[in-house]
């Protein structure tokens, strides 16, 4: 999930970064399926359109990253410090 000016963001999987409402119900994996292992990557950007999404090539983005097990169905794990990125467009 990505906040941009106080908008959420979220990233599915296959589409790209979407608007997000906020609520759980709503939010959709970036990454489904995935048996994870002790060190995992997690590509946040890779031919990713920002502009059509809404955020502008200049930003400062916070992003937080979550995951749920099948072992507690229905239980979030979260990072609850963002991580930042500032978006510097290369003219």
């Amino acid at each position: 999930m990505a906040v941009y000016y106080e908008e959420f963001y979220q990233l599915v999987e296959n589409q790209g970064f979407q608007i997000w409402d906020g609520t759980l119900s709503t939010l959709k994996p970036a990454v489904d399926g995935k048996t994870f292992s002790a060190v995992n990557r997690i590509t946040v950007f890779e031919d990713v359109a920002l502009g059509p999404a809404g955020m502008a090539m200049a930003a400062f983005l916070y992003f937080y990253f979550a995951y749920d097990t099948l072992a507690n169905v229905g239980e979030l794990y979260y990072s609850n410090t963002p991580v930042s990125f500032d978006l510097i467009p290369d003219f």
